[in-house]
């Protein structure tokens, strides 16, 4: 078993950054090596790990402790085994841990054996407070519809505080919609920035017109890479927890609740960054062509946007994205289209990333 080797003291941050990236061994526990833990990782995890998990060793160890009991084996107790066999393939086996939030899907055919499965999950996640049954992302504003389950101390409501990429952000999964699945993608939004930064010669001025909590902010604020920001949501609860999130910095900041596609029209803010981020994934494509003129011209900048779109029209993005470039007179350096995670067996979900001068 492979293991991130820390110092105890911050053991249970690394952890939880490991574990908002999906390479956390869930099934193996935390090992002690004197004044260090070793944090077990999944075969998910890349051979060479990006930073900052670089800058901590990787050791191999082998270890006789047995691995906990899962949820699922938790569950297995509690309907009693012929229940348990009855609907094996049915019982929710994966789930999204936001703080102590514990958020999944329950199938139709176990919907009866909710709360045994909620109460699972409690038993196995100590930390957990309130799991929640996710019914899909509904709305104008893309919010996902949440169904209480179980709580363990009686508190309901869903506003939580996450960890991500060593940043500490307030989040509300009822009131905007955040997912931890994307923190590499913010992540690797780090690396690039910097070499945007680099090329520039100062910090950036970044604009991300779909920012809800600041999931993407939060990093380079912390990395230092950022001169002053426009975060703009248009869902009004996002202000509030934008506000909560980014006023900690001392950068110049800018938050706003508006249909983004109306900033490019207000004349100040036309040329005013460096870094441009979109997500607002089934959108992208339709929003770019608005949303272009916010980047400055006549010097090295960076689009990164991301889209879902149906596997028979993947191909045809790259090409659609360069003529959105070539209709807004953008001069592009490199260009590329690059697939994020699995989305559905008929989508792909798509990263698209310009370098533009």
């Amino acid at each position: 078993m492979r293991y991130l080797v820390v110092p105890s003291r911050d053991t249970e941050e690394w952890r939880e950054d490991l574990l908002s990236l999906g390479w956390l061994a869930r099934d193996h526990q935390v090992i002690k090596r004197g004044e260090y833990r070793g944090i077990p990782l999944a075969d998910s995890a890349p051979p060479e790990l990006p930073e900052p998990f670089c800058d901590q060793e990787c050791l191999e160890f082998e270890t006789e402790q047995p691995p906990p009991a899962d949820h699922i084996g938790f569950l297995r107790e509690a309907v009693g085994a012929e229940v348990f066999e009855q609907f094996s393939e049915h019982w929710p086996r994966s789930y999204d841990q936001m703080g102590d939030l514990l958020i999944l899907k329950i199938p139709e055919e176990v919907q009866a054996y909710s709360e045994q499965i909620g109460e699972a999950l409690l038993a196995h996640v100590s930390r957990a407070r309130l799991v929640l049954q996710d019914h899909g992302v509904r709305g104008e504003y893309r919010v996902r519809r949440l169904e209480i389950v179980t709580s363990r101390d009686g508190d309901q409501t869903t506003e939580t505080t996450v960890r991500e990429n060593h940043c500490e952000m307030l989040v509300d999964p009822a009131k905007v919609y955040y997912s931890p699945r994307l923190s590499g993608e913010r992540a690797r939004t780090v690396s690039a920035a910097a070499s945007l930064r680099e090329q520039l010669g100062r910090s950036l001025r970044v604009c991300d017109p779909y920012a809800g909590a600041g999931p993407a902010l939060m990093p380079l604020l912390k990395a230092g890479l950022v001169e002053s920001l426009l975060a703009n949501d248009l869902n009004p609860a996002a202000g509030t927890l934008l506000e909560a999130n980014l006023s900690r910095s001392r950068v110049r900041m800018d938050i706003r609740c508006l249909d983004a596609r109306r900033l490019a029209l207000e004349g100040e803010l036309t040329g005013a960054f460096d870094l441009l981020l979109v997500n607002i994934p089934h959108s992208t494509l339709d929003h770019l062509g608005d949303l272009l003129p916010l980047l400055e011209r006549g010097q090295p900048s960076l689009l990164r946007a991301w889209c879902i779109i149906e596997q028979h029209e993947t191909s045809t993005v790259a090409g659609r994205l360069e003529e959105l470039l070539e209709l807004d007179g953008r001069q592009q350096r490199s260009l590329s289209v690059t697939p994020v995670r699995s989305y559905s067996p008929s989508h792909d979900h798509l990263l698209l990333e310009a370098w533009l001068d």
